[in-house]
């Protein structure tokens, strides 16, 4: 018997929730769908991938020769990167670069 991922309750077979907390994670899937790309923030956001995740075009940008941990996308209103950006970077000296349309993409690496 497993555990519930959200509440630690009993579960049967391979579920990763319990009924009950189901229920809600369903429910909050539901209303996120239902929220349009401009309320989050798309287009303002950064957006941070594991460095395996990222889109590979965005991979192939990093020279850093295998230490990349992340990449971010920044998008134009950011005319400076964030400090806190910059310190996950073991080194604090992300590699940067400019791309279309004033997107910034940063890539950090522990190496």
């Amino acid at each position: 018997m497993n555990i519930c991922n959200h509440c630690c309750a009993p579960v049967k077979d391979d579920n990763k929730y319990c009924l009950k907390c189901k229920t809600v994670q369903e429910a909050r899937l539901a209303t996120f769908k239902k929220i349009s790309p401009s309320e989050l923030g798309m287009g303002r956001a950064i957006i941070v991938w594991a460095f395996e995740d990222a889109p590979e075009a965005y991979r192939e940008m990093s020279n850093n020769g295998g230490d990349e941990d992340w990449i971010a996308l920044l998008p134009p209103n950011f005319e400076w990167t964030p400090f806190w950006l910059e310190k996950l970077d073991t080194c604090m000296s992300p590699q940067e670069y400019l791309i279309a349309d004033g997107y910034k993409i940063i890539i950090g690496s522990h190496g």
